[in-house]
């Protein structure tokens, strides 16, 4: 699994790409897709900037994300029901069945193993559980 960081510059950069329209429409457009309804898990996979989090924190739902900057976990700070951590996509700490939905957005691409990454996301997922990727 990769692991990508960037330094200051660059994470000021990304921080500003998300807030274009377009990158504001995908996001929108992914977390209509998951379709949430309160009190459902769902599971973020590979936050990058933490914008997903937020969002779909922001309007209620329990997440657990991977946030790995500190301008995530900032911006998520006072979302009580958002648990940030980071993990293995390819080993996800969970049980069977745990989250409702799951979300990834430009992560399944760095999978070393794409395979046991999908079968991973299936696991944690319930019977009839939502994945949306882009």
């Amino acid at each position: 699994m990769t692991n990508i960081s960037f330094d200051h510059e660059m994470g000021r950069i990304q921080r500003a790409l998300a807030q274009s329209h377009d990158l504001v429409v995908r996001r929108n457009t992914v977390i209509e897709a998951l379709n949430l309804r309160t009190g459902e898990k769902v599971l973020e996979l590979g936050s990058g900037g933490g914008f997903y989090a937020l969002r779909s924190g922001s309007i209620g739902r329990p997440n657990r994300s991977r946030l790995r900057d500190r301008h995530q976990r900032r911006d998520c700070d006072g979302l009580a029901w958002v648990q940030c951590q980071i993990e293995n996509l390819l080993e996800l700490p969970h049980k069977d069945g745990e989250f409702d939905a799951a979300y990834s957005v430009q992560v399944l691409e760095y999978a070393g193993d794409l395979g046991k990454a999908c079968r991973e996301i299936h696991r944690v997922l319930r019977r009839g559980g939502r994945f949306v990727n882009l």
